[in-house]
Parts: C-alpha cells; structure tokens; sequence
C-alpha cells in the first residue's frame, strides 16, 4: 500500500509520476473561465485514477495545470497513466475542443522530507515530462525493465532511443507507452538531442572574420533581431551559420535554420518556421499558431534569404518580437527588415587590400581573401596556386573580386587548369570565368552572373529602370 511508500524512510526505489497541460497558457489568456471548469474536471479524473491504482497524489509542480503522484509499483503508475490519457480523451471539454497532457514515468531514489519528493530520479521525471508532447506518455529505462513482464492489457511500449535532457549528465534511453484506443505518432521528443538545433553541416571550413564574429556576439546578446545585409555572394549565411552555432548551448530550445530562399508566397513562412522546428500547427491561422508555439521557448531562429518576401518576414518578425520574449531572430537578407528594434549588421568583403605593403609572399599570404582561395584551391589541386612568383597575380585577383567569398570560389573552381594571372586576364573579358561545377550549389550560386540576374530579378519595375 501507499502508507509503505509515504513512510518517513521510503524505499530506494519510488516511481514518480509527472504531468502537466498542453498549450494551458494560452488556453488561460483565451477561455480563462472554461480553463477553470476543465482544471478543476481534470483534477478530478486525475486524483480518482491515482486513488484507484495505489498511489498518491502529492503537491503541485510547477503550475497550477500539473501533477505529481508516487507509486510503490512502477505498473501501477503505467496504469494509471493509460486510464487517466483515456478518460481525458473521452470527456467532452466544451468550447477548448481538447485537453491534452503529457506524462512521464520514471522510477529512482529520492529524499522524503515534508511530505514531498526531491533527487535525482525527480528531476529526470520532470525533463522527461518537458521533452513530452500532449498525449503522449514517456516512461524510462528502469521503468520499461519493470513492467516487460506485467503491462496493462491492449499496451506496449516502443523504443525512442537515448535522449540527453537539460542539467542532467546522464543520457536516459526513452520509451512511449503506447495503448489502444490512444494516438501513438507523435513530433521528435524535444530533448537536448532532437530539439536543440537543426543547423546544416558545413563541408568547407570557416576562413576569417573574427572581428565580425566577435561584433555579432555583442549585438545577439543585446538585441533581439540582428539582420545581416550586404550583397549576393558575401557570405551572409555562412557568417550567420558560423555565430549560430554558438548560442546553441546557451539557449533551453535551441537555435533553429529557417530557409526562405526556394519561398514563393510570404504566407508560408510560418509554415516554414514550424516544420523546421518540428512543430505541429493547429487552426485556420498559421502565424496565431506558431506564436502559441513560441511564447514559451527560449531559442533562436535564423530567417535565411528574406529579400524576396520581405515585407512578410518583417511582419512575421515584428509579432514574434511582441509577443515572444525569449525568441532571438537573426535574419540574413540583401535589405533590411525595416522592423523597430532591428540591429542592421552590413557583411563586409573578405580582407583583400594590402594597404601599400609590397606583394610579397608573406603580405599576400595574410589576407583573409586570399586564405579562402588557397583553401577552396586545395580541395581541387595539389598545385600551390601561392608563390613568390605569383602573389602579386593572387592578390591582384582577389582584390579584382573585391574581396566577394562567392566570386572567390567560384574562381578557385578554374584553378585546376587556369593560373591566378589567366583568371585575371579573363575577368577582364567576361564574368562567365566565375562558375562552379559543384552539383549541390544552389543554382543563383552557380555563377556570379546568376547571382546579380537573380538580384536584378527581385526588384521592382522601378528599380530596374
């Protein structure tokens, strides 16, 4: 019986059972006097289910939508968890349509002082219930191995893989507590793991910028939205990319990649937000939606290529920034977002001017623009494409590319047959030296031509006049 559990030595083994609402707060800000009908209904089927299968019901954790509940038997609380998931599911819950919770399960030790539980095995429960989604129940390693043998008739459990949580240092391996009748497809846990970022691994090394770098630190840490502008091919995504990841330990929901660029119609970058962020958007309003999604996060989303919809993602920026508080937005776009608040950050050319210095080999050698060109240069030909003979050809080309990343890679790409001085002869001629013969470059890359055609393309009748 509970009396056992409950004892002023407890047992080194308690099972803990944790759950909270889905989306209360909003549910509280639109239907506050439903909200306190269904809180006080679900209390209700919370505390009799617990009742029934021996456990008890202890205080409140966190807010006023949780609970919290011990068992001495880890099958009792998988029960309990079942029972209380389909009666939520059946009850008719008026004007808010559905009332989802998550529940999680673990069983460890922990200290029993005041009526109350507190301890490692606490704690991981409540990450565990955080990592959930509404309906779901997640139980952990120790509790899959208790109830193998024993679990409620029409269950089963299946394997979500180890998953690292916030302030534990031990990975938990995860499982879902599937039933009949209860949904069983659920979004990616939103562990330290699955939910921390989905920045693109970068194939090529980072070369430069330090000052930028260091600069974008200060102002992401002061403003809530930093847009890096300047023209095509200078690296404003990869620089964004680069200071990103930085703050992916050091927000709980992680830094987020949003790419806008294949982006037709304003009107779907919600929609793009969300399925970046692995999100599920409910209702008729995309944005209303997200932003329920948002309010609670601390995390960063960067809006890659907005100039082609920009006046949408000004207006998608400008309500996160209201009603988000811990959402930082870090946009890269050929103009400004033109939002209050907007730190405007103007990408400068790589490094490319040796300042009256002679071109020597040491001198050409220091220059950032011509780091990214011995860089790209060596993944094509084992030639050294710098030498005393040609640095004075090496710098006088990066300098002729003014100091563009694009430009600069695209002509490492004639390297293997060309020398710095023929691609500079060239230039003279044509822009059409400038190509890439690399497949996964998105097509506005391919060459510099296509860079400014599709800049061109993206003004208005005026503006092209």
């Amino acid at each position: 019986m509970i009396e056992r559990v409950l004892d002023s030595s407890p047992p080194k083994a308690v099972t803990f059972l944790m759950s909270d609402v889905e989306g209360s707060t909003r549910m509280w800000e639109r239907l506050p006097t439903p909200m306190r009908a269904a809180m006080a209904r679900l209390d209700q089927i919370v505390e009799s289910t617990v009742s029934g299968c021996n456990g008890q019901l202890l205080k409140q954790r966190g807010e006023g939508d949780s609970h919290f509940a011990v068992f001495g038997k880890a099958s009792e609380a998988a029960e309990t968890s079942v029972e209380i998931q389909k009666a939520l599911a059946a009850e008719d819950w008026g004007e808010l349509g559905h009332l989802r919770i998550r529940i999680a399960i673990s069983t460890g030790e922990a200290d029993h002082r005041d009526g109350d539980y507190y301890g490692p095995g606490v704690n991981r429960c409540a990450r565990m219930r955080g990592a959930a989604h509404g309906g779901q129940i997640l139980i952990s390693h120790a509790v899959q191995q208790a109830i193998k043998d024993s679990l409620p008739f029409g269950c089963s459990v299946m394997n979500l893989g180890e998953h690292r949580f916030r302030d534990l240092l031990e990975p938990e391996r995860v499982y879902q507590l599937l039933a009949d009748g209860l949904p069983r497809d659920f979004p990616a846990l939103k562990s330290i793991d699955a939910s921390r970022n989905n920045l693109p691994v970068q194939l090529t090394s980072f070369i430069g910028r330090e000052k930028e770098v260091s600069q974008l630190h200060t102002l992401l840490k002061k403003s809530r939205l930093v847009t890096l502008t300047g023209a095509g091919g200078c690296g404003k995504t990869r620089l964004g990319l680069q200071v990103a990841a930085d703050f992916v330990n050091e927000l709980d929901d992680g830094v987020w990649f949003v790419e806008l660029v294949g982006l037709t119609d304003g009107r779907l970058i919600s929609q793009t937000i969300a399925e970046a962020m692995h999100l599920s958007l409910t209702g008729d309003n995309p944005l209303e939606s997200l932003l329920a999604e948002l309010k609670d996060l601390s995390c960063m989303l960067v809006l890659d290529n907005c100039e082609h919809l920009v006046r949408d993602a000004a207006a998608v920026a400008a309500r996160v920034l209201k009603e988000c508080r811990r959402v930082k937005l870090f946009a890269t776009s050929r103009e400004r977002l033109a939002v209050t608040g907007e730190q405007v950050f103007l990408v400068p050319p790589l490094d490319c001017d040796l300042r009256g210095q002679d071109a020597t080999l040491e001198h050409v050698a220091g220059l950032d623009s011509v780091k990214l060109l011995r860089e790209r240069a060596a993944s094509r030909t084992s030639d050294q494409i710098l030498t005393e003979d040609s640095a004075a050809a090496v710098a006088q080309l990066c300098k002729r590319l003014d100091g563009i990343p694009l430009a600069i890679e695209q002509a490492a790409s004639n390297l293997p047959y060309l020398s710095p001085a023929q691609i500079l002869d060239r230039l003279e001629q044509h822009l059409s030296i400038l190509a890439t013969d690399e497949d996964d470059i998105d097509p506005r890359h391919r060459t510099l031509q296509a860079t400014i055609d599709w800049s061109y393309e993206m003004l208005s009748a005026a503006e092209k006049l």
